[in-house]
């Protein structure tokens, strides 16, 4: 009797190991690499104003034409790479930055740095912060005093999944801020402009419409006049996204 309980536990407990060992973790991938392709694959072009979101590639493509740039798809020497290291549990090393996996599902990862970096921008031009409303996540979602005192904030970057590709997300933006002031007696209008491409980011719609739509004025100080002026204002976003596969 003794002898067939001896027997029952050991079949039990390997039983017990192969059901362990069928169950894989989930980040359980050390050692795999994943290098960029030079493969760019566009995913389309918006444009974000004040009243509209367009999705019109011809108007798009006269817009991007008139502000100085090109329309084309970027290149893969134009856009920023790293390659991917899975080395354990849900370590990962995104070039030879030490990173872990924070979130993931079944079409998106997101990493983030292990150490902890500050940011303190100043003074920004009003094209530029719109520009800092695009990654979803960018140090704006953490640091609300982004542009006032030094925020620190884990730097977070997004990998698309695929059917169990991977790729990483790129967006490629302008932006614009026309106002119209006094010159000479006269209403001339005045239009800034800001670029940024290659961040391996996703854009963030919602906080980026919400801000264009409530800011429809400008106000600023005249030095001929030597006061401030508040004058109708006229933001103009296109973001043209994209993403680059990797390769095992």
């Amino acid at each position: 009797m003794k002898r067939i309980l001896i027997a029952l536990m050991a079949c039990t407990f390997l039983f017990a190991c192969k059901k362990d060992d069928a169950t894989p973790d989930p980040y359980n991938n050390s050692d795999e690499s994943y290098q960029p392709t030079n493969n760019i694959i566009a995913d389309g072009a918006v444009m974000y104003t004040n009243n509209d979101v367009i999705h019109d590639q011809a108007l798009i493509a006269d817009y991007i034409t008139r502000m100085g740039y090109s329309p084309e798809t970027p290149g893969p020497n134009d856009l920023s790479s790293y390659s991917l290291t899975f080395t354990g549990g849900n370590n990962v090393l995104r070039g030879n930055i030490k990173a872990e996996i924070i979130n993931k599902n079944d079409s998106l990862m997101v990493i983030a740095e292990m150490d902890n970096t500050t940011d303190n921008p100043g003074p920004r031009s009003v094209c530029d912060t719109l520009l800092d409303l695009l990654p979803k996540y960018g140090p704006m979602v953490e640091c609300p005093t982004y542009y006032t005192n030094p925020c620190s904030y884990r730097k977070k970057f997004p990998i698309l999944i695929s059917k169990g590709n991977y790729s990483l997300p790129y967006y490629v933006a302008i932006a614009s801020t026309t106002t119209w002031r006094p010159v000479f007696g006269m209403m001339m209008a005045f239009t800034n402009k800001g670029y940024i491409a290659g961040p391996t980011m996703i854009s963030s719609d919602s906080l980026l419409i919400d801000k264009i739509r409530n800011n429809t004025t400008l106000t600023y100080y005249d030095d001929v006049l030597q006061r401030d002026i508040t004058t109708q204002r006229y933001d103009t976003i296109v973001v043209r996204t994209m993403h680059r596969p990797l390769k095992k």
